[in-house]
C-alpha cells in the first residue's frame, strides 16, 4: 500500500513578455502579461522537497504535465499578488495584498494571466527598478513515479496544484531574467537549497549552489586536516588518564582557578593573631558565665559565645532577659556575629557584677548573724565597733573609771 502523496509549498520563477506591454490604466494601475507556469521537467534540490533518503543537495528531477497544470486553472484565477513572498488566506489578504491576477487560461504547455498591481507603493518600487521580478507560489502534491519527458528522465511528478500568490521581489528564483514586463524568453528555474550543519539556506540559481558546495567541500577539508593534527599531538600520562593538549589546558586552567580562591582565602599575620586573641577572650569569659562548659578545638570564638548564651540563659532569668532585648525577636543561631559579641560581653559583665554585689552582700549577713549569736542583745556591731574604735584612735589610751 503506498503512502498519500505529500502536499508541498512552491515559489517557482514566472516571467513576462518584454517591457513594452507593461501598462497604466485610467485609474493608475499597473497591468502586464505574465506566465504563471508550464509543464516540462525541472530541478530541484532534495531538500526542497523534503526527501530523507538521499543528500540535500542531490538534483531530483520533477514533472509537470500541461494536463495537471489545466485542471488548476481555477485556483490561479484572481489570485492575490504580493510584494515579497506572503502565503495568502481570508485572514491575512487586507495586510498582504497589492493587486491580483486575472484571466488565467492554458496555452499549450504555457499557463498565462494578467497582472493587475493596485498597490501605489508598490508600482513606485516598480517603476524604479527596486522590485521588478516575480515568483509563483503555489502547492502541489509530490508523488514519486518515475518517467521519460522530451527525453529527460524524472522520478517524481507533481498534481493537484493550488495557485495561491504571485510576489514581487528584487531578486527572483530566475535572476534578473524574471523581470515585470522583461524577456520573453525567460525559463522557469527552481532557486536552490543548500544545507550543511543543520543550517538551509536558499540561493539564487545552480551556479551560486555549486560555488557554496566547493566552500563547504573545502572547510570538510580544512576539519579533517585539524582533527588529523590534534591526533597527532602527543599525549600526557596523568594518573591512568592520556590528556591531550585540551585537557591539559583546561587542567591547568581549573588547578589556577583553585590557587586563586586559596589565596584569597588566606589571611595575613594580623587576621590569625586577632582571630587567636578574640577566641582566647571568647573562652575565658565563657567559662566566667558557665564553669564548666566544654569547648572543642575546632570551635571558633563566635561558636563558643553562642554555646555560652545558650548554656548560662537556661540557669539565669537575669541573662535570659538580657539576651532577648539584645536580639528582639532574632533567633540567637540566627544572630550575626557581631550583635552576638555584643550580647556576650553585656551579658557576661552585667553577671559578673551581679555576682559580686551577692558576694558582699552574704558576707554581710554572715557578720551580722554572728554578732547576734554571741552578744547580749544590745551589744553593738562587730564591724560597727572595729569602725568606732578606728574613729576614736586619735585620742590615745583612756583612763579607765575606778569606782
Amino acid at each position: 500500500m503506498s503512502k498519500p502523496a505529500a502536499v508541498h509549498n512552491f515559489a517557482d520563477v514566472i516571467t513576462l513578455p518584454d517591457a513594452s506591454t507593461r501598462t497604466i490604466t485610467i485609474d493608475g494601475y499597473l497591468t502586464a502579461p505574465a506566465v504563471l507556469a508550464r509543464a516540462g521537467v525541472f530541478k530541484y534540490m532534495a531538500a526542497e522537497l523534503g526527501l530523507s533518503d538521499r543528500k540535500p543537495t542531490d538534483v531530483v528531477n520533477v514533472y509537470r504535465s500541461a494536463e495537471a497544470l489545466e485542471k488548476a486553472v481555477d485556483s490561479f484565477e484572481s489570485q492575490t499578488i504580493t510584494l515579497d513572498h506572503k502565503w495568502t488566506n481570508a485572514s491575512n489578504w487586507r495586510d498582504n495584498a497589492i493587486g491580483d491576477v486575472r484571466d488565467v487560461e492554458m496555452r499549450g504547455d504555457e499557463m498565462n494571466g494578467t497582472l493587475i498591481i493596485r498597490d501605489a507603493e508598490a508600482i513606485k518600487a516598480i517603476d524604479a527598478n527596486k522590485m521588478t521580478q516575480l515568483s509563483n507560489g503555489y502547492a502541489a502534491k509530490l508523488v514519486r513515479k518515475a518517467g521519460k519527458h522530451q527525453g529527460m528522465d524524472y522520478e517524481f511528478e507533481q498534481i493537484d496544484f493550488h495557485g495561491n500568490h504571485t510576489a514581487v521581489v528584487g531578486m527572483a528564483r530566475c535572476g534578473s531574467e524574471c523581470r515585470i514586463g522583461d524577456s520573453a524568453t525567460a525559463k522557469e528555474t527552481p532557486m536552490v537549497t543548500r544545507s550543511y550543519d543543520g543550517l538551509t539556506v536558499t540561493l539564487e540559481n545552480e551556479q551560486s549552489g555549486q560555488i557554496v558546495d566547493r566552500m563547504a567541500h573545502a572547510l570538510d577539508e580544512s576539519k579533517k586536516e585539524l582533527a588529523t593534527l590534534k591526533a597527532a599531538v602527543p599525549k600526557i600520562k596523568l594518573g591512568d588518564k592520556d590528556l591531550d593538549g585540551d585537557a591539559v589546558r583546561v587542567l591547568i586552567e581549573g588547578k589556577d582557578a583553585e590557587i586563586k580562591t586559596l589565596k584569597d582565602a588566606a589571611q595575613t599575620p594580623e587576621q590569625v593573631h586577632a582571630l587567636v586573641v578574640a577566641r582566647s577572650n571568647a573562652i575565658s569569659r565563657a567559662h566566667e558565665l558557665v564553669p564548666d562548659l566544654k569547648i572543642g578545638d575546632a570551635d571558633t570564638a563566635h561558636t563558643i559565645r553562642v554555646t555560652a548564651l545558650d548554656a548560662v540563659i537556661v540557669k539565669d532569668d537575669m541573662a535570659k532577659s538580657m539576651l532577648e532585648a539584645a536580639l528582639g525577636t532574632t533567633a540567637l543561631k540566627d544572630a550575626k556575629p557581631e550583635v552576638v559579641e555584643t550580647a556576650f560581653h553585656t551579658i557576661s559583665a552585667g553577671l559578673k557584677k551581679a555576682r559580686e554585689s551577692r558576694k558582699v552582700t552574704d558576707s554581710r549577713k554572715q557578720i551580722g548573724a554572728l554578732a547576734t549569736a554571741s552578744g547580749t542583745g544590745d551589744e553593738k556591731d562587730p564591724r560597727q565597733k572595729w569602725i568606732d574604735a578606728q574613729s576614736n584612735a586619735w585620742k590615745g589610751p583612756q583612763k579607765s573609771e575606778v569606782n
